[in-house]
């Protein structure tokens, strides 16, 4: 506390509170601040306020004579107008992008276009052992893939499957015999086209057969080799012939294997069958049938050996166990006339998908298509 001198009778006593001129300063000092960001905000105010202003007057932005002035939300509008619709047409969708204008027409066309593909045709011209012929086909390559039927004959299943007489582009063959490849000869000297043939089958054909002369192609199993637009992968596979191939196929995105007259399904095999759209396979007979069939006994143990043909147990083992499910397509083919049928072989192929269905519930996104190929009636064309 302080005190005034007593000793001056002119000067009042005060008494000095210093807790209360604090809480006056504070007070005085809050209300300065108040006042002057009242006056900030007001200035700020005035001045966007002002800003507008200007900013829409057509002599303070300078606008040349005869040109409407905009605003500034105007402005973005018109850098990216909508375009004007036609009346009776239903606006744009998101997504869609308006085509270049032709005259007075337009029209609307997605901003991605997806790349059509070209149709890929096989068709099984025949298949047993009175003669195999397959004719893949795209719009510029007509293929066909060995030559066991007579040219007659080849011709007039073709017609039968609606192909027509076009022209072949080449001619592969799997192995020499003679349901496979007796015809090449006559059909290359027919279309004037190559034959494509691995020298161990070149070099064991008959002269029966006919001199294929200039018109050889000569491939190695597992080098692949084109024809027009058409990668052939010739793969060699167990069989009693002297240089024998199965082929998987690639053109326009589709893949498709062919395997006829092969003892069993070698760990080779069985990668090139993956990751196809289409098997075409072998299911030769039923053993029980074979074993009761009319054949001889020497005959019997060629078919059922190792280096004989795919019995319907090895290939419902196949599909059961080791099918990587990619093909939507799935045709059994080379079905002997005595030792099987086309409702035996089906079964068995359906049976083995239903128990992998079972076993690997996750493993078939889809079932394939089975189809069977008869000896005697062309099948398909099949389309990819």
């Amino acid at each position: 506390m302080a005190f005034c001198s007593a000793s001056s009778p002119s000067r009042a006593v005060m008494t000095v509170n210093p807790w209360r001129d604090s809480i006056i300063s504070t007070r005085r000092r809050m209300e300065m601040s108040s006042s002057a960001t009242r006056t900030f905000f007001l200035a700020g105010s005035f001045l966007a306020v002002s800003s507008a202003m200007l900013m829409t007057s057509p002599a303070a932005r300078r606008v040349p004579p005869g040109q409407v002035a905009t605003s500034p939300v105007e402005k973005v509008e018109r850098r990216h107008p909508t375009p004007p619709q036609p009346a009776g047409q239903a606006p744009l969708i998101p997504g869609l992008t308006r085509a270049r204008r032709s005259g007075t027409s337009t029209q609307t066309v997605p901003r991605i276009r997806e790349k059509e593909r070209a149709t890929v045709e096989l068709t099984i011209l025949g298949s047993g052992s009175s003669g195999n012929a397959a004719l893949l086909s795209t719009a510029r390559t007509r293929l066909l893939v060995d030559a066991g039927l007579s040219k007659r004959e080849t011709l007039k299943r073709m017609e039968r499957a609606g192909l027509g007489p076009n022209g072949l582009t080449a001619i592969v063959v799997s192995h020499e015999h003679a349901d496979h490849a007796a015809h090449a000869a006559a059909l290359a000297e027919e279309f004037g086209v190559p034959v494509y043939l691995a020298e161990g089958t070149r070099a064991a054909l008959p002269e029966a057969s006919g001199s294929l002369g200039t018109r050889v192609e000569r491939f190695r199993p597992g080098e692949r080799f084109t024809v027009g637009d058409i990668e052939v992968v010739p793969f060699a596979v167990p069989h009693d012939a002297n240089e024998p191939a199965a082929f998987r196929f690639e053109t326009q995105g589709v893949k498709l294997a062919l395997a006829v007259d092969l003892g069993y399904l070698t760990g080779l095999v069985k990668e090139q069958l993956r990751g196809c759209d289409c098997l075409v396979l072998e299911a030769n007979h039923d053993l029980e049938m074979l074993r009761r069939g009319p054949y001889p006994w020497y005959l019997k143990q060629r078919v059922a050996s190792r280096l004989g043909h795919l019995s319907n147990a090895a290939l419902a083992e196949f599909l059961e166990c080791d099918f990587d499910g990619a093909a939507r397509t799935l045709v059994l083919a080379h079905l002997s006339e005595n030792n099987n049928s086309p409702e035996v072989a089906r079964l068995a192929a359906e049976q083995a998908l239903e128990r992998r269905r079972n076993r690997f519930p996750l493993s078939l996104s889809r079932t394939p298509e089975l189809l069977v190929s008869e000896r005697r009636v062309p099948l398909g064309p099949l389309r990819f």
